[in-house]
Formats: C-alpha cells, sequence, structure tokens
C-alpha cells in the first residue's frame, strides 16, 4: 500500500467530511477547519482511510458535546 502524502490526507479527509457534511459532526471540518487544524490530527498517519478515521474520532467527540448542550 503506497503512503499517502500529508496534502493527498487532506483532500480526503476534505472530501469525506463534504460528502458526509449532517453526519457525525463532519460540519466542523467545512465549517471551521483550517488544512493545518487537519494537518494536526493525521500528521501521524500513512493512509487516506486511516486519516479519515482519526478525524472522525475528533468530529464524533465534538458533536457529542454538541448534542449534550443542545438537549441541556
Amino acid at each position: 500500500m503506497r503512503t499517502a502524502t500529508l496534502h493527498e490526507m487532506v483532500g480526503a479527509v476534505r472530501r469525506y467530511a463534504l460528502a458526509n457534511y449532517e453526519k457525525d459532526g463532519w460540519d466542523f471540518v467545512i465549517e471551521s477547519w483550517s488544512d493545518e487544524d487537519i494537518q494536526k490530527i493525521v500528521g501521524t498517519y500513512t493512509t487516506q482511510e486511516a486519516a479519515i478515521v482519526a478525524v472522525h474520532q475528533v468530529v464524533k467527540q465534538l458533536n457529542s458535546k454538541r448534542r449534550d448542550i443542545e438537549h441541556a
């Protein structure tokens, strides 16, 4: 398996976030994250899939906190 570049991983995360905008907090990525924000999370990974999974873990937590606040 080929190692993805940081640029490729950021692009993959952005495309996935756009395709899943209304799910699990992916809107955070589209609305407020810079490429540098994404790079901080995906910088240690080597595949686009792993980068997406890593970012998903973060946005799921953010989305959960948002839901808690909305329902308080």
